[in-house]
């Protein structure tokens, strides 16, 4: 009995990680065509919200930003629109050279709660400067000083 639980969680994980590649493939418009064999290394004792985030910023900071990316997409369909999952997937998709991508995260958090964090007007804003649109940046960094009237770096940015 002991075998078939093991085989069971065996086949769902695979099933899973399965899952999450066709979701980035759909969400992020083909991840996998850069980086076609990335598994997602979270095994299945570590499924819960806080290890999925964990495995993620620890990726991150290994520079490892698409499996990151699977990471924190995860973590967003365990709990949809989870803001701090949002901001890391974000800054992985800016550090990865996708700005439309990591511009929709930052404004989705925007969006649920303009005041949830300072810093993500700069980082709408350097996807917007990326991009050629100063205009736009200009308007973020400006709602950013609205919002948050002594954040001096918007000021200098």
């Amino acid at each position: 009995q002991q075998q078939t639980s093991e085989r069971s969680a065996w086949v769902s994980c695979c099933w899973r990680a399965h899952l999450l590649r066709s979701v980035l493939d759909t969400e992020i418009g083909g991840m996998s065509q850069i980086s076609p064999a990335l598994p997602l290394i979270v095994d299945s004792v570590k499924r819960d919200l806080t290890s999925v985030i964990a495995w993620g910023r620890e990726k991150m900071a290994e520079g490892a930003y698409e499996v990151a990316v699977q990471h924190f997409t995860a973590a967003l369909e365990l709990k949809p629109g989870l803001m701090q999952a949002l901001v890391a997937r974000g800054d992985c998709l800016l550090k990865l050279g996708y700005e439309d991508k990591a511009r929709e995260d930052f404004a989705e958090v925007i969006k649920r709660d303009a005041g949830f964090n300072r810093n993500i007007y700069v980082m709408i804003a350097l996807c917007f400067k990326r991009s050629g649109e100063y205009k736009q940046a200009i308007r973020y960094l400006t709602h950013c000083i609205g919002h948050f009237s002594t954040f001096r770096p918007a000021l200098i940015a």
